[in-house]
């Protein structure tokens, strides 16, 4: 007969990411996860170089002709389209950056409430124990220097 383990998250990384994963999705609206979902583009860099690529392409249609005497194509300078459009989505980044660490704080205060219990029943659990091995301490016959059996009072140090 084999004895198996029951998989727990600290065995597996992958385990241990899809319960981050789980963490993080719950209580979430689906709205609320397709906007995190579209704010993560913004992380990686190949939304800075298309959007360094999207610029040079605006601008230079735009500049080159006007130098050989030609009318700009749609947006001649100083590029009150390019700003308006880099001002929206900036606008548009900046709140979903905002709505991204509202939620984390939500989270960090709830993992810090889960800390919190999870502390105090551990000093409940060490309290007890230390209670049951100052009676066994106390009831061993062949201890031979037995303490005096601390009185039930609530001026004892206390964890």
């Amino acid at each position: 007969m084999s004895t198996r383990k029951k998989p727990n998250c600290e065995d597996s990384p992958e385990l241990r990411r899809a319960a981050r994963r789980r963490v993080l999705t719950i209580d979430v609206s689906p709205h609320h996860q397709s906007v995190e979902a579209r704010r993560a583009v913004f992380r990686r860099p190949l939304f800075l170089y298309s959007i360094l690529l999207l610029v040079g392409l605006w601008v230079l249609p735009n500049v080159l002709p006007r130098r050989n005497g030609i009318p700009p194509r749609f947006n001649p300078p100083p590029f009150n389209w390019l700003e308006r459009t880099i001002v929206i989505s900036s606008l548009l980044m900046t709140t979903g950056v905002l709505i991204k660490q509202n939620r984390q704080e939500k989270l960090a205060k709830q993992r810090a409430q889960l800390s919190l219990q999870r502390n105090l029943v551990s000093q409940q659990k060490i309290a007890k124990i230390i209670a049951l091995v100052e009676e066994l301490h106390y009831n061993l016959p062949n201890v031979k220097e037995r303490p005096a059996r601390p009185r039930d009072r609530g001026d004892e140090a206390s964890i």
